[in-house]
């Protein structure tokens, strides 16, 4: 007995120092890397011209699909010479694949793997493809976009739950230097995502992988990307590195064009390491096809025909003038349009700026810069003393999650006694409600903690961040920028009710509370008790005369989280509507309504069918009522089917820009309020003067806008309310 547990422990030691030396030797990029940076290469083998062109762009990572149908054709005959080959090439040029075990396979049956055999046919050919190459710096990567069309017959968390831990399990257990990350979804799906995390399939993966589509400016996936850290902080995973693992831009895209690709491109790999991203990889390396005007043949660096595109060139200085570097910290100068980011490799810093619109003259770190929309890159001969002041700094990103003030004090703190005792620091923050707060210390200020004590007394817990401002030391006034977002987040939602009370939901959007709301008002209203788990919401009913012009504040143990006014809610007058279907053309989609009395008053009953494919509907109302000033969202009661179609609306500004916010998913059955932001970074825009900005009077264009979800197909019956406009009061609390 004693003998057969000695060779046990013999047998598992060198394999655990082993692993720990593969890890070692082919480690995963470090947060912030920007030349961590990948292509997706589609389906299509490589020819010789793709060897010349991936060695000059400098790229280090490939993504490919490691296609289960294609490596065992018949069943348990598995066929790798493809990949054989492939892995030939990468090593040539230093490049390391990630491989994405990927689809179903017709032998076990039709779909993607969910019964028993299927999950086990799935686990052996995973198995036979890591035994293979392992040791060999491949990234296994669990699926492709499972949360649209990608998992037949429809998307399921729950069966890719299943398949993702039966096949960790059998990584850990049989691979454990093997690294393995996922899930891979499209855009920046949260519910899908906590989903997992809720199902322990964290606990398997390396690094989480996301794809932030947009047709937005790429900046704006900072928001997401946060909003995605601060659900990794609550379940315990600050350190899980986050993956920009697929996103490009169309260069069909509708307004888009060559050299908006190639802006947004390299801004794409900018901006996913000023917000902590560990990888970007971009969609996608090569046209399949010469469609000018088609949308999916256009996302390529290089088109049909092996012609490099602008984009092409874009990364490729990018690549080049950003080795080895790591993010540092993002600065700000007077003009809001432009956008300056600081880099370091070693102890050199490499200044990186350029405008969002137009040409422009600049000054920052007392140097003058000719800034345009592609970046400049500066890395200076000479030392700079604001510079220097800024290497002495920590790594400041973006945004900054916090998950208590504790945090946000530790961070200054460490800002404040990394610079000279005798140097003040100017600390500036915009807080909502209240304003501006602002205060100066330096590491000598025998009051610095008690400052920064009543500095951060109160932090907004909202879904939304907000800025901090830190002014460095000496003539140069230069000033590093983050965003704050709290891991705990609260929204507040005034519902339509009668004429003598105020309806009001608190919605938790992250996060846990046990606590009280307390209605900040000139009439005496005791606090309500509050409790509530992430995703859960509590209604709370008011009399008109005390909630009116009034404040909600959450509580808990005797401290403010959050402070918001009571929103004025005033009523869209549409009129009737019409339906428009508008997408892809071979694409089947329909909507038909008709108007119905109901116990939320007058809806639109809405009976739609949208095929496989992009397809929407659109309503277009008999009046395009003008959105008051001061709006902060528009809401409507919803009667859900449970379908997942998406649901959203559009307006017009004066100079005749589209905006469209972030679709809400009915996935729920019965009556719910649903509010959408009329601005912010979840808002997409087209046409007009294209600045993203709403200018003038606003008009809304389409009150309904059905869309097909993830272009899965869906069918089903809504119920939409009137269309009333949330306007957030302008006055601050004193």
């Amino acid at each position: 007995m004693l003998a057969g547990f000695l060779g046990v422990v013999v047998s598992v030691q060198p394999v655990q120092a082993s692993a720990a030396e593969y890890r070692q030797k082919f480690s995963l990029p470090a947060a912030g890397r920007a030349d961590a940076w990948g292509v997706n290469l589609g389906h299509f083998p490589l020819e010789p011209l793709d060897l010349v062109l991936l060695r000059e762009l400098g790229v280090k990572w490939v993504r490919r699909d490691f296609s289960w149908s294609v490596i065992e054709p018949e069943r348990q005959r598995y066929d790798f010479s493809r990949y054989d080959q492939d892995l030939q090439q990468y090593r040539k040029l230093g490049i390391r694949p990630i491989f994405i075990l990927s689809y179903g396979n017709d032998l076990y049956g039709a779909g993607s793997p969910r019964t028993a055999s299927q999950i086990e046919a799935f686990v052996q050919y995973v198995r036979q493809g890591v035994r293979r190459y392992q040791r060999q710096g491949v990234v296994w990567e669990m699926w492709n976009e499972p949360n649209i069309t990608f998992w037949k017959p429809r998307p399921n968390v729950t069966e890719y739950i299943a398949l993702n831990r039966a096949v960790g399990e059998m990584m850990r257990k049989e691979f454990p230097g093997e690294w393995y990350v996922g899930p891979a979804v499209s855009e920046v799906d949260l519910p899908f995502i906590e989903s997992c995390l809720v199902g322990g399939t964290a606990k398997y993966w390396d690094a989480l992988t996301v794809h932030p589509y947009r047709t937005m400016e790429p900046e704006t996936a900072g928001q997401d990307l946060a909003r995605l850290r601060a659900m990794l902080v609550q379940y315990g995973l600050r350190t899980l590195p986050v993956w920009s693992g697929e996103w490009g831009y169309s260069a069909a895209e509708r307004h888009f064009s060559e050299s908006v690709q190639a802006r947004y491109a390299v801004r794409q790999l900018l901006s996913n390491a000023s917000s902590g991203a560990s990888m970007s990889v971009w969609y996608n390396w090569r046209d399949a096809a010469e469609n000018r005007a088609d949308y999916e043949s256009n996302f390529g660096l290089v088109q049909y025909g092996f012609r490099p595109r602008n984009a092409y060139r874009a990364i490729k200085e990018a690549l080049s003038s950003l080795n080895g570097h790591r993010f540092k910290a993002r600065l700000a100068d007077a003009n809001p349009n432009h956008v300056w980011h600081v880099f370091q490799r070693g102890e050199r810093p490499t200044v990186v700026g350029y405008s969002k619109v137009g040409n422009r003259t600049a000054t920052l770190i007392g140097q003058k810069f000719e800034l345009t929309e592609l970046p400049l890159y500066f890395r200076p001969e000479r030392r700079n003393p604001t510079l220097d002041l800024l290497m002495a700094l920590p790594t400041i990103y973006e945004t900054t999650v916090f998950q208590d003030r504790s945090e946000v004090i530790k961070l200054l703190r460490s800002v404040v006694q990394s610079l000279p005792k005798t140097q003040p620091v100017e600390l500036d923050m915009a807080i909502p409600v209240l304003g501006r707060k602002r205060i100066v210390v330096s590491g000598q200020d025998a009051e610095l903690e008690s400052k920064l004590q009543r500095f951060t007394v109160y932090l907004p817990h909202g879904n939304d961040s907000f800025p901090l401002t830190i002014g460095l030391p000496g003539p140069n006034k230069v000033s590093i920028v983050t965003q704050l977002l709290s891991v705990r987040a609260f929204d507040l939602v005034r519902l339509p009710a009668s004429v003598d009370r105020i309806d009001l939901a608190v919605i938790s959007q992250r996060g846990t509370i046990e606590g009280a709301v307390k209605l900040v008002s000139t009439e005496p209203i005791p606090n309500l008790p509050l409790s509530l788990k992430s995703g859960q919401k509590q209604e709370f009913q008011f009399p008109k005369k005390a909630a009116d012009n009034a404040y909600l504040s959450i509580e808990e143990n005797g401290r403010s989280l959050w402070l918001a006014p009571i929103p004025e809610l005033v009523k869209m007058e549409t009129g009737s509507s019409t339906w428009g279907i508008e997408g892809a053309e071979k694409v089947t989609g329909n909507v038909d309504s008709r108007p119905m009395d109901s116990d939320k008053g007058f809806v639109l009953e809405c009976a739609f069918e949208f095929g496989l494919g992009w397809k929407y509907g659109l309503a277009i109302g008999g009046t395009t009522p003008e959105i008051p000033d001061g709006t902060h969202s528009l809401g409507m009661w919803v009667h859900g089917d449970g379908s997942g179609v998406k649901l959203s609306y559009r307006y017009l500004d004066e100079s005749g820009e589209t905006y469209q916010p972030r679709h809400v998913t009915i996935d729920f059955i019965g009556w719910q309020y649903v509010q959408l932001p009329l601005r912010g970074q979840d808002v997409g825009y087209w046409g007009g003067d294209g600045n993203g900005v709403p200018n003038g009077r606003l008009r809304l264009t389409q009150p309904y806008v059905l869309d097909n979800p993830g272009g899965a197909g869906v069918k089903g019956m809504v119920k939409l309310g009137a269309i009333y406009a949330s306007i957030q009061k302008e006055k601050r609390l004193e």
